[in-house]
């Protein structure tokens, strides 16, 4: 019994093994997975650094209005699409590994700021150390997506309005 039992968990350890499935096989990707046989589309490089033309933004704006009692009384909201310049994008944006960040807004202005990356989170600062805004990021190899969300309420409290903004940005 014992024999069989043994023989059983060795099969099932080689099957196992020999079963790499899908996964990231960049190895220049932070999560490379040696034993992926095919490409799933899930490689992660996390590196912000280098020239990025921004493609798009996606805004989704909501307003939820409360009774003195604190119900739901209405909500509305919206979702589209709009070119860079909406948020004031007019060209590419460029990071460096000294944590520079160059970016040029409406028309050809400039601003060499700063920025910093903690985790997932994108702090960007502008020239005169001013803190801009705070994103949350996802990065792959050709692709960068900044995301933040704003949240604002009318003089009574009654109304709760909130903004969020995803920006897309393909590597240059």
């Amino acid at each position: 019994m014992k024999k069989l039992l043994l023989i059983l968990f060795v099969c099932s350890a080689i099957v196992t093994s020999c079963n790499g499935g899908e996964g990231c096989t960049d190895p220049f990707a932070t999560n490379y997975n040696i034993d992926a046989e095919s490409d799933d589309g899930s490689c992660i490089f996390g590196s912000i650094v280098g020239i990025w033309m921004p493609d798009s933004v996606v805004i989704y704006i909501s307003e939820e209005e409360f009774s003195l009692t604190g119900q739901l009384v209405s909500f509305a909201s919206e979702t589209y699409t709009r070119p860079p310049e909406s948020v004031g994008l007019s060209g590419n944006l460029q990071f460096t590994d000294e944590g520079v960040a160059i970016i040029q807004f409406l028309g050809n202005n400039i601003d060499t700021g700063s920025y910093i990356v903690s985790g997932s989170e994108f702090s960007h600062f502008e020239s005169d150390g001013d803190l801009s805004a705070v994103f949350n990021y996802t990065a792959s190899k050709n692709q960068l997506v900044l995301s933040r969300s704003m949240n604002d309420d009318d003089d009574y409290g009654s109304t709760i309005y909130t903004r969020q903004e995803t920006i897309y940005l393909t590597k240059q």
